[in-house]
């Protein structure tokens, strides 16, 4: 999980701004969107992983958090996109709003994956390093 989710963040994540430039953003809406998403990553972080805390089952809200991010980036991605049609400044609307949202649902990833690693540390199985080795190589 380490290597798929640090592999993807760094290896699509940069290609983010170019993606919403494309999708008639100007340069001072995508700075917004991108720091609007930071704020919203930090929110979800904290409300995702208390929520994993809340009711000790850290899988199953990753795997409900992974959902939500795929179903807001297909709604991004798809032919049928909520924003296709529209003009500046729905679209801008329409657009931040879904990246926001994935940002709030992805946000969980790093968090949760870590202390799924640590969990699986405690019961005897690999050290730390050895786990987290693999985001280092995504």
């Amino acid at each position: 999980l380490n290597l798929l989710e640090t592999g993807a963040g760094a290896g699509l994540g940069k290609f983010f701004p170019l993606y919403l430039a494309a999708r008639g953003l100007d340069v001072a809406q995508v700075g917004i969107v991108l720091a609007l998403m930071r704020v919203t990553s930090f929110c979800g972080g904290l409300t995702w992983g208390r929520a994993a805390d809340a009711t000790g089952r850290f899988r199953a809200v990753l795997l409900l958090t992974n959902a939500c991010s795929i179903t807001f980036v297909l709604a991004m991605t798809s032919l049928v996109a909520p924003w296709r049609g529209l003009e500046n400044p729905a679209r801008v609307v329409v657009v931040a709003a879904l990246a926001n949202a994935y940002a709030f649902a992805g946000s969980s990833n790093g968090t949760l994956i870590d202390a799924i690693c640590v969990v699986a540390m405690s019961d005897g199985g690999a050290d730390y390093g050895s786990l987290r080795l693999w985001a280092a190589v995504g």
